[in-house]
């Protein structure tokens, strides 16, 4: 019997000793992973790979379910698939961009979403991308372009909130949105249960701004919503230059005008504020007039062109570390210029959809000219990335938070 228990110890014993050996393992193991999360270089190219291998197997099952559930009236799986593993487009962009019936040589000047953010991890400035994703600071920061007035729920009282939201029609949107998702729109004098709408605001980081009514002649494409103009521009030693430009107007009963819900979207001349072309939409259609309004687009004249470069020009100025921007901004019916909002990594779908081409070439080239080097070559996983990658992605979980970004503008307004 004393044997047995004995034998019995001594397994319990060594069971122990391996426990805790696997435990100073893991520790370790957690040690070196903290360690190399630092080395910038393998690490990033680590994550990119990881990141290149998810995407594309979550992109290849959206596609599938896509073309079981609505197939498209052009192109095909296979070809998808060659088209998404050479030019990790997704679904939406080989449609939008019309692929199906693209050469490689036309193929190759469209650059994906994905290789643009490749690109601007790589080359931007963390610090300038994370005030110019935080609408609180853009109002802070461009405050000069931004005439509206605007409130934040988490730092006012509920009468105070009450008193702006009932006397103005306002829209409300998130601190760190984009695309217009997550923008509502809350009449003056509506039915709504403020106290509702004033909780929902400080629990989900939501800001609420003025309406503003744009210029008689924008408005006339599609009144019920505000018609803008998007400035993509590149900016290095104080020298800016426009990439590319496009007006926007609504669609239906939508209060945004972006492409991505659904508006449509229409090229335009950067020397002389001309619309160059018909509309379209991501959907592939074409619109000489606007389906509900009947008002003819190729050719309008944006009012006040020669002021919206210059303004945009200017704010590109406020952030020379920041090299690639989207300005979206409309013209008031007084004339003035106002600053909707500011994208520190702007996607290019929209414009390339406008134009009808691939914008690689011309990025390319004013790289070349502008910065002295080709910020194409920088998507590359093998390019060394941008050297404070780590800080990248500590930024991403940053501004995945409102709370962050709230106190980011409550700080950064009590040193001024």
């Amino acid at each position: 019997m004393a044997t047995k228990i004995k034998k019995i110890g001594e397994i319990i014993f060594t069971y122990g000793k391996l426990c805790i050996f696997a435990y100073n393992i893991r520790l370790q193991m957690r040690v070196l992973i903290e360690h190399f999360k630092k080395l910038n270089w393998p690490y990033a190219v680590y994550r990119e790979l990881m990141i290149l291998k998810d995407e594309r197997k979550r992109l290849w099952v959206d596609a599938v379910r896509r073309f079981e559930v609505n197939p498209p009236e052009h192109g095909n799986l296979r070809d998808y698939k060659r088209a998404l593993h050479k030019y990790r487009v997704d679904y939406k962009e080989y449609n939008a961009y019309g692929f199906w019936h693209l050469g490689e040589s036309e193929r190759t000047k469209y650059l994906s979403e994905r290789e643009l953010k490749s690109i601007y991890r790589k080359i931007d400035d963390v610090e300038a991308d994370q005030w110019m994703d935080n609408k609180l600071m853009t109002h802070l920061k461009f405050a000069k372009y931004m005439q509206r007035d605007w409130i934040c729920p988490s730092i006012i009282s509920f009468d105070a909130f009450c008193q702006f939201v009932s006397s103005k029609d306002c829209i409300v949107k998130p601190y760190d949105g984009s695309q217009g998702k997550g923008v509502s729109m809350v009449k003056k004098g509506s039915n709504e249960d403020l106290k509702v709408l004033y909780d929902n605001c400080i629990n989900n980081g939501l800001l609420i701004e003025e309406c503003v009514k744009g210029h008689k002649e924008t408005e006339e494409f599609h009144p019920q919503s505000l018609n803008t103009i998007r400035v993509m521009t590149m900016t290095k030693n104080g020298q800016v230059r426009v990439v590319g430009c496009m007006f926007r107007m609504g669609i239906g009963g939508h209060v945004v005008d972006n492409a991505s819900a659904g508006g449509i979207v229409v090229p335009i001349d950067s020397e002389t504020g001309v619309l160059i072309d018909d509309g379209r939409d991501k959907a592939g259609h074409t619109y000489i007039r606007h389906p509900e309004t009947g008002k003819i687009i190729k050719g309008f004249v944006v009012p006040q062109w020669d002021n919206i470069i210059k303004s945009c020009q200017e704010m590109a100025s406020i952030v020379p570390k920041k090299i690639f921007a989207g300005w979206d901004v409309c013209v008031l019916q007084n004339g003035e210029i106002e600053l909707i909002e500011v994208n520190s990594g702007p996607n290019l779908m929209g414009i390339q959809v406008a134009y009808g081409y691939g914008f690689r070439p011309k990025i390319q080239a004013i790289g070349n000219d502008l910065l002295g080097f080709n910020p194409i070559k920088y998507k590359s996983i093998w390019s060394r990335p941008h050297t404070r990658y780590f800080d990248c992605m500590c930024y991403k979980e940053h501004r995945r938070d409102s709370n962050l970004l709230l106190k980011d503008y409550i700080d950064a307004k009590a040193e001024l």
